[in-house]
């Protein structure tokens, strides 16, 4: 037994473009199976949007204060499609990010289908740190063939992002941020 070495000729491609190592687009949900969307605000702002029914075009806001009225039909309907084409910039460990329960807007997700989606969104200095953690109803299971599986979605949801907090852009989180009154129209006679 000789100690051996190994030429081996041909380029190797590594790309140095940190974005390039992880998938950016690990979650992809249509608005339209949205049935529910619970948002808290640090502070105690809570923030409740409906669907009666996947046919229905548009989010009812739920907790509308008396008097008042949304700005438009479509106020809501940012909420939904938070996840429409959706990409991550930056991701780092848990371990080494706090997200502080005082400063964190939580916002729950319910599907027609049967899953849930907690997003947890942290604004540091400007940058919106957010984790993902979905879950199913009890008594969901996989469907084989199905379109689409609340099951294993949630599951590729988890096994992307458990553990790690993402940078997710501005503009992508912009309805998650707002506050009810952002989506009111102004009080008559004032």
């Amino acid at each position: 037994n000789e100690d051996q070495s190994w030429l081996a000729k041909g380029s190797l491609d590594v790309n140095y473009e940190w974005r390039d190592w992880f998938d950016r687009a690990f979650m992809e949900l249509d608005s339209k199976r949205f049935s529910k969307i619970h948002v808290r605000h640090p502070g105690g702002e809570e923030i409740s949007l409906v669907k009666a029914k996947p046919e229905d075009e548009h989010f009812v806001i739920q907790n509308l204060p008396a008097g008042r009225t949304a700005k438009s039909l479509f106020e809501a309907d940012d909420y939904a499609t938070t996840f429409a084409g959706f990409r991550v910039d930056d991701v780092v460990s848990a371990k080494n990010k706090e997200m502080p329960a005082d400063k964190t807007i939580v916002a729950d997700y319910d599907t027609f289908d049967g899953m849930h989606l907690t997003v947890r969104l942290f604004i540091d200095n400007g940058v919106h740190w957010t984790t993902f953690e979905a879950s199913t109803a009890p008594g969901i299971t996989a469907s084989e063939g199905a379109k689409v599986d609340p099951v294993k979605d949630a599951q590729a949801i988890n096994d992307h992002a458990k553990g790690w907090v993402f940078d997710v852009s501005d503009y992508r989180l912009s309805a998650i941020k707002k506050h009810l009154n952002d989506m009111l129209a102004e009080k008559q006679g004032s």
